[in-house]
């Protein structure tokens, strides 16, 4: 609701810590919170995945894709860890 405020004002654009720039134009403002919550959270998942993907791809260690019940920290570890 709040960004639906500020683009209604018309702000474009959100700034966030670290100069993180959002851009509003970008998102469906018109959804109830809990909807947004779903869309979105959905969506910043997948991202994540994506990301998550592409850097195992880039180590050349395709065992870590294999590997189940990694915990983030211990994904992380192996990340640091590799040769």
């Amino acid at each position: 609701m709040l960004l639906k405020h500020l683009s209604d004002f018309g702000a474009t654009t959100l700034e966030r810590k670290h100069e993180v720039q959002i851009d509003l134009t970008a998102y469906e403002l018109d959804m109830y919170p809990a909807e947004a919550k779903t869309v979105y959270a959905t969506a910043h998942e997948e991202l994540w995945i994506e990301f998550v993907e592409e850097a195992v791809e880039r180590t050349d260690n395709p065992e870590l894709m294999e590997t189940p019940g990694l915990s983030k920290a211990e994904f992380a570890e192996k990340i640091r860890t590799l040769e």
